[in-house]
């Protein structure tokens, strides 16, 4: 295995690891490729976490609720939340204070 590593047949360990945990989350768990390290490892942690609790619940209604509000959660493009989250009329570009004139 190091001397396919050192001849360059096999791509470096950190990439592998990596490469694995993507065809893990898309094939195995679902989700779609992720575009940086730190997403793939945010979404690969948070989709094992939603099937190990899964596994956990009793209720087969139970199981497929959770799962339909998490999977609904994960479709969702998580880095916009805190731009959803602030107070309503802050930071809106073309929105007046309701004056007219000068």
């Amino acid at each position: 295995l190091p001397l396919l590593w050192a001849l360059g047949v096999l791509s470096p360990v950190d990439a592998l690891f990596l490469w694995g945990m993507e065809q893990v989350l898309v094939f195995g768990l679902g989700g779609s490729p992720m575009s940086t390290d730190l997403r793939l490892l945010l979404m690969f942690l948070v989709s094992v976490a939603v099937a190990v609790c899964a596994a956990f619940i009793p209720s087969a209604l139970g199981v497929v609720l959770f799962i339909t509000a998490a999977g609904f959660l994960l479709s969702l493009d998580l880095s916009q939340v805190p731009g959803l989250l602030r107070p309503c009329g802050t930071g809106v570009v073309g929105m007046g204070d309701g004056r007219s004139g000068p």
